[in-house]
């Protein structure tokens, strides 16, 4: 999930999400105190009870939390100080182009991120995602959380999901969790949302056998029951905007209502960056591997049509075409949204391989009023998206970017925060220094209207 949303709002939430974790941090899980029977390395299979309606939706249905459409998400919330053992993922590589595993405390804030690249194959397996290697189905991973405060873990770490802390020394020091939250994402699936594979299998793996505290099934799964009560918030909100969001729809409120900018609105509008702020700390469900670019036009004073021109980075092929490693990002998208309500919902996403690219590597996004659609050539303008209601918010999204072959990536540009949860660089402040950062991938923002956009006069 994007976890792009207000300040004030997002604070809010993690407030009443961590209040009530504090309310059930006391509860001691089932069979607690009793004497394990099982050996060390026993595994208790536990994926009856790691995900319920509640805890996955697909962000191409719901659209909640400005998530990427072309993406999927799975959440599992753990206690993180249990004794004698720890959490492990069993899966199969997913048909997609990127998947990923994070870690969230009780505030909704990262703790801990682990990528395809880092996921090394079961013996016998290999990593069909890996540059090289054509996608072939069944090949299968196994990834262990482990609780491990910062100064304790290993770099690299393939096949470790950090869990239970967060360390930024200049936001709040050490941070540790009792309840954390595993979320799974799966991106650009050409086939079930999930990536034509079954969702990781969750278990029990017994380190000491006289701490363990459970024997069973029933036990493990009553823990993570009693843990995921913690957040019924959070769930309760997923659920019912993945009902009410399967195929969004405004208000009229909404459609009109434009929302004011984080600046004094301008033509053009400002193009700013969010991205991960320093050590780990981000905000609500926010994704470690990519930055931001954000545009909050403001339709009520300059009309709803707007162009963008922008260099296009190379990208990833998987699961389509075997990967080089020398591509720029391993994905990127444009969405829009609505910015009204703290939630917020996307209405639309284009990904990278869905748009038409010029043979010079640039290419023309327009936002508009489905109405005022250009027509060129006869044919309605392929690289389109209906404008999102009051309030927009139009944003690009670039998972993984290489640092070899793509240096001018945002997510790469100096950090400005290292006292706040997100590193925001926005407005009249920063444009002009991201712009010479990102050089001929900076995009260029137009408000136009369809009769100039036809004549080739927006830019």
């Amino acid at each position: 999930m994007r976890g792009f949303w207000s300040r004030g709002a997002a604070r809010l939430l993690a407030l009443v999400v961590g209040g009530l974790a504090l309310l059930g941090a006391g509860a001691a899980p089932a069979g607690a105190g009793a004497l394990s029977s099982l050996p060390k390395g026993a595994e208790i299979d536990v994926r009856s009870c790691t995900y319920g309606p509640d805890e996955t939706h697909a962000g191409r249905y719901s659209g909640q939390y400005l998530v990427d459409r072309d993406a999927y998400y799975a959440i599992v919330f753990v206690p993180s100080d249990l004794p004698g053992g720890h959490f492990r993922f069993k899966g199969i590589y997913p048909r997609a182009r990127w998947f990923s595993f994070e870690s969230y405390n009780e505030a909704l804030a990262s703790q801990g991120v682990l990528d395809d690249s880092e996921i090394e194959p079961d013996p016998g397996s290999v990593n069909p995602l890996a540059p090289g290697h054509k996608y072939v189905f069944g090949q299968r991973y196994t990834v262990d959380v482990s609780m491990t405060p910062p100064a304790e873990r290993k770099n690299p770490h393939p096949n470790i999901l950090y869990s239970g802390y967060r360390e930024n020394p200049n936001y709040g020091g050490l941070d540790h969790s009792p309840v954390d939250g595993l979320l799974y994402r799966v991106y650009a699936a050409p086939g079930t949302p999930e990536g034509d594979v079954e969702l990781p299998h969750l278990s029990w793996v017994v380190d000491n056998p006289e701490t363990n505290p459970f024997q069973g099934e029933t036990e493990v799964c009553q823990a993570i029951k009693d843990t995921s009560l913690n957040h019924t918030t959070i769930l309760t909100l997923n659920q019912i905007l993945s009902e009410r969001f399967s195929d969004p729809t405004l208000s009229p409120m909404e459609k009109e209502f434009d929302v004011p900018t984080d600046e004094v609105p301008r033509n053009p509008p400002y193009v700013n960056l969010l991205r991960p702020a320093s050590n780990g700390y981000q905000g609500a469900y926010f994704n470690s591997k990519t930055p931001y670019l954000y545009i909050r036009p403001f339709g009520e004073i300059y009309g709803r049509f707007v162009a963008i021109r922008f260099r296009a980075p190379t990208f990833q092929q998987q699961p389509f075409k075997p990967a080089t490693g020398k591509e720029q990002v391993r994905y990127w998208s444009w969405c829009d949204a609505q910015f009204v309500s703290p939630v917020n919902i996307t209405q639309a996403c284009m990904m990278d391989r869905q748009f038409k690219i010029g043979k010079d590597g640039y290419a023309m996004l327009v936002i508009s009023d489905p109405s005022q659609r250009p027509v060129i050539e006869g044919k309605p303008w392929h690289n389109w998206m209906p404008w999102p209601g009051g309030g927009a918010d139009i944003n690009m999204r670039q998972i993984d970017p290489n640092p070899v072959t793509y240096p001018q990536s945002p997510y790469f540009y100096p950090l400005m925060s290292e006292n706040d949860g997100l590193d925001y660089i926005r407005g009249v402040l920063f444009e002009e220094q991201v712009r010479l950062w990102m050089s001929e991938y900076f995009p260029i923002v137009r408000y136009c209207n369809r009769e100039k956009f036809e004549h080739k006069e927006c830019f």
